[in-house]
């Protein structure tokens, strides 16, 4: 199961399905309902729910989801107020196993040392095609201190 925080248009949820496992599953929260309909229009093997990233548990349960494999963040983490963050990443902490997340951003390096905080490994990959350049990290195993640095 993949679990995407922040679809707005579905450029990645898109680009998600076209690429993943043929009995792969993606379920993708966006805030704003404008933005979760085109989504749906984009990516239509995705499952787009329109709702709060803070509610993540609550949507999931909701769906019968109690496994997730990856989560791909699309949301401004650093910038989110401190309580919806601490809602995501204790929803993570739930999750069994090592929590594998892979977060987008247009401030490449600026957060790495943020990341490696919060988790035990972190890579990065800089991504020139997006304007302005941005990257993606790819974050491994959530520490048990991780609360500390949100």
């Amino acid at each position: 199961m993949i679990v995407e925080l922040g679809a707005g248009l579905g450029p990645i949820t898109t680009h998600a399905t076209q690429r993943m496992h043929p009995e792969s599953r993606i379920i993708a929260i966006e805030r704003d309902p404008d933005l979760a309909a085109y989504a749906r229009q984009a990516a239509p093997r995705a499952l787009v729910i329109s709702g709060d990233a803070a509610d993540v548990a609550a949507i999931l349960a909701d769906q019968a989801i109690d496994r997730v494999d990856v989560i791909v963040n699309g949301l401004p983490t650093p910038s989110l107020p401190h309580e919806i963050k601490r809602r995501i990443f204790d929803w993570m902490a739930t999750l069994p196993g090592p929590v594998m997340m892979s977060q987008l951003t247009v401030m490449p390096w600026v957060y790495l040392p943020m990341y490696r905080h919060l988790f035990e490994r972190v890579d990065f990959d800089l991504v020139l095609a997006n304007v302005p350049p941005g990257g993606i990290y790819h974050c491994h195993g959530l520490r048990e201190g991780y609360a500390a640095w949100l």
